[in-house]
């Protein structure tokens, strides 16, 4: 299978949304659950890093 430039760009873009609905999510989490913390603060790690990797990604398709 060969991964085209437009196939690499979409699964940046998807990296991207996953990241912000994480965010957005842990976000809401954080401040209405009664759930700990840690688990809040480590989805936002978690979508942070999605975020960048679709970033990276996007960069070196670029290239």
């Amino acid at each position: 299978m060969k991964l085209t430039k437009k196939t690499i760009e979409e699964f940046a873009k998807v990296l991207i949304r996953i990241g912000e609905a994480g965010f957005l999510g842990s976000i809401a989490t954080l401040f209405v659950s009664g759930l700990s913390n840690i688990i809040s603060i480590a989805g936002i790690s978690t979508s942070i890093i999605s975020i960048s990797i679709g970033l990276f990604i996007f960069n070196i398709n670029d290239k």
